[in-house]
């Protein structure tokens, strides 16, 4: 059992070194450089994995127990089992009210962006008047695409015939959130139409801020279902922040930027996790 649990740590570690200690993965890479260190990878891979097989078949002659659960769990893992099949399942039917609860993980933002110089270096539109109008394209032929029929479309910015999109989305459609520059108006009436709004400002959105855009988007919105509220912020371990919840805020983006904050303090802020009301 020794040997295969050497040959686990030592395959898995190699394996994992990017993901707990990269800098020392560079560190390395920098001091045998890239051959001789892909070399050193795969010999000690090749090692761990052959001491896997040995120590496997090993272990196999005799049995010893690796893990003994406590008392309680088997009857509840019985009990979440039921659970996670409704989940499993309702991950590939129409939006409902489990699909609706759970939140589907996967998002699209759109906007419009910030920054002329983005565009400039790329040769891209840089009005933001002809920018808005291409993002209205842009929607309204995802929108069009994601149904899994044959879409033809003459736009100004954009023309398409007869193009077929698959595999379309398993729930009807990617939830969108739309970035907007508070208060102007348009982004926050765009963003009416779709799942989510995502306000900024240059000196970063308040709770009335957010009260403001609530009772602005409400007054365009036609779709019943809600819609999310989306910050990007910067908080510490443990700080309050039901007054944006209570503000109408429903999913707040950490902030992790370079000039806020080093790797590490950021690291930090991953591991003490999420607010919780």
């Amino acid at each position: 059992m020794a040997i295969l649990i050497l040959g686990l740590v030592i395959f898995l570690g190699g394996h994992s070194l990017r993901i707990i200690a990269e800098p020392t993965r560079d560190r390395l890479l920098a001091r045998f450089g890239e051959n001789r260190f892909k070399g050193i990878y795969s010999v000690l891979s090749l090692v761990g994995l052959m001491l896997i097989i040995y120590g496997y078949g090993a272990a196999r002659m005799t049995t010893v127990p690796l893990y003994t659960p406590p008392p309680g769990l088997g009857h509840l893992a019985l009990l979440l089992v039921p659970v996670a099949f409704v989940l499993v399942a309702s991950a590939y039917l129409p939006t409902g009210p489990y699909k609706t609860a759970v939140r589907h993980p996967m998002v699209l933002g759109v906007g419009l962006g910030v920054h002329p110089v983005e565009f400039d270096a790329l040769g891209e539109e840089a009005d933001p008047r002809a920018r808005a109008a291409m993002l209205e394209e842009s929607l309204e032929l995802l929108r069009a695409f994601w149904a899994g029929q044959p879409v033809s479309f003459a736009g100004q910015h954009y023309t398409v015939d007869g193009v077929v999109q698959q595999p379309t989305p398993l729930q009807d459609h990617v939830p969108i959130w739309v970035a907007g520059v508070w208060p102007n108006r348009k982004p926050m009436q765009r963003a009416a139409r779709f799942d989510g709004a995502f306000p900024i400002t240059d000196g970063g959105m308040t709770p009335q801020d957010f009260r403001d855009v609530a009772a602005f988007v409400a007054e365009h919105r036609e779709d019943p279902t809600p819609l999310e509220m989306v910050h990007e912020g910067t908080s510490a371990a443990g700080e309050d922040l039901s007054a944006h919840a209570d503000a109408g805020v429903t999913w707040w983006l950490e902030r992790c930027r370079p000039e806020d904050r080093s790797p590490q303090e950021t690291w930090d802020r991953v591991l003490a996790g999420p607010w919780q009301a």
